[in-house]
């Protein structure tokens, strides 16, 4: 399929703002190379994805057909060494890992986002478990996605047909079950519930993630005094930062919860005459807009952002609340005092169950967990020794070299298939 040439080339398929961010990182270390993304998002917020790859200059094409013949004609028109993904079980994901396999193309998955602790509590029973779980969770999933408003009806049918061509059907489709050649993830915790659910050990490496990379480099004293002189917060007051989630977007809450959650923690915060409560969206989902109308009339209210750097306030905060988001990771990494809100019985904060976080699941319990995590130094001690240990487990080590390790393993996959095709 391949003419010979000097450069080796790396495609990343890529879904979301994020990935792009993501992907960047592990092309800088790939020096010398022929990179392209490619912009999967044919219906979905794919002007926000160009235009985060255009900041970050990262040459890219959009997708301009879901079907095989499309990706073929990518495969035989780029002539890929190695293709990276961010997920191996939306349909257009399979249909491109399928072909690149088709071709005898490594392809590799790059974790990007924390696996609920749930999951392997809840699937000792292997695959005839997740096969359970998968089919039990399809009607909420089909409603879901019939409400969402992202998508038009139009693309919401396209959507259907590729899914139901392409799709798993009644079979798995649960994340790092897919046909990846080989799987990046954060740390030994995932490593440790994929070898449980049947994936092959030679398939996993730990690696940790880029975007713990960029906050170890991100370490600055002066983050705080930018926070405040952004906003005009005195530098004596405790930043309080609440990390959101698309829960309203996503069909997990209604409006009205998220307005309660919000009210719950801007009133605790509010009791606190040392703290000010800074709440970060999770961007692009999330409208500032529906916020503002919340917080309005409180006579202490929160300062809301939807695209400061979320490093930057990482490293401001004094404590980071949220529900369940990578964010929280990110948070401890740093050796940010973190409290899991869960006021709705949200399954994804399990994941932090035994990581040193403190919960809430009362609106009582906010102003009390927020006093022990500032200001009780026997909780503070407590919570950072068992951060660490959670961090390690679940991000590797915070050493700065997670994108470097992984395009190591990305050169390694090359001359592996490359021997593999001598000896054949």
């Amino acid at each position: 399929m391949k003419a010979s040439r000097d450069n080796r080339k790396a495609l990343f398929a890529i879904t979301s703002t994020a990935q792009a961010e993501m992907f960047k990182s592990i092309a800088e270390q790939l020096s010398g190379w022929d990179i392209l993304a490619i912009n999967e998002n044919k219906w979905y917020k794919s002007k926000e994805v160009e235009r985060t790859l255009e900041s970050l200059e990262f040459p890219y094409k959009t997708i301009r057909s879901c079907t095989a013949g499309a990706i073929k004609g990518i495969l035989k028109e780029e002539r890929p060494d190695v293709i990276i993904f961010g997920h191996d079980g939306n349909a257009i994901d399979r249909l491109f890992i399928r072909c690149a396999n088709s071709e005898a193309i490594p392809t590799l998955l790059v974790q990007d986002g924390i696996m609920a602790a749930s999951r392997e509590k809840t699937n000792k029973g292997g695959n005839v478990s997740l096969g359970l779980k998968y089919l039990t969770s399809l009607p909420h999933r089909i409603l879901r996605f019939i409400r969402n408003k992202d998508y038009s009806w139009r693309s919401k049918i396209a959507f259907t047909l590729l899914e139901w061509k392409y799709g798993t059907r009644w079979n798995l489709e649960v994340y790092g079950h897919g046909e990846c050649s080989k799987m990046a993830v954060l740390g030994d915790a995932v490593k440790g519930m994929l070898l449980s659910e049947g994936i092959k050990p030679e398939r996993i490496v730990v690696t940790g993630n880029p975007k713990f990379d960029k906050l170890f480099y991100s370490r600055d004293g002066n983050s705080k005094q930018k926070v405040c002189e952004k906003w005009d917060i005195p530098t004596d007051k405790e930043i309080v930062l609440l990390l959101t989630g698309q829960f309203v977007e996503g069909g997990l809450w209604s409006s009205e919860q998220r307005r309660e959650f919000i009210l719950a923690i801007a009133t605790a915060a509010a009791a606190l005459p040392h703290a000010r409560l800074i709440i970060k969206l999770h961007a692009p989902q999330e409208s500032e807009q529906d916020y503002d109308e919340i917080i309005k009339g409180l006579p202490h209210p929160p300062i809301v952002c939807k695209y400061a750097p979320l490093h930057e306030l990482l490293n401001a905060c004094s404590l980071a609340m949220t529900v369940s988001s990578t964010a929280a990771l990110e948070a401890m990494a740093l050796g940010r005092p973190v409290i899991l809100v869960n006021l709705f019985n949200d399954a994804g904060a399990l994941f932090y169950k035994g990581s040193g976080a403190l919960f809430a699941e009362k609106e009582k319990d906010i102003l009390p967990a927020i006093n022990k995590a500032l200001y009780d130094s026997q909780t503070r001690n407590e919570m950072a020794k068992s951060m660490e240990n959670f961090v390690y487990q679940q991000a590797h080590l915070q050493d700065g070299q997670a994108s470097k390790r992984i395009a190591d393993l990305i050169i390694q996959m090359i001359e592996e298939s490359r021997k593999a095709r001598v000896e054949t």
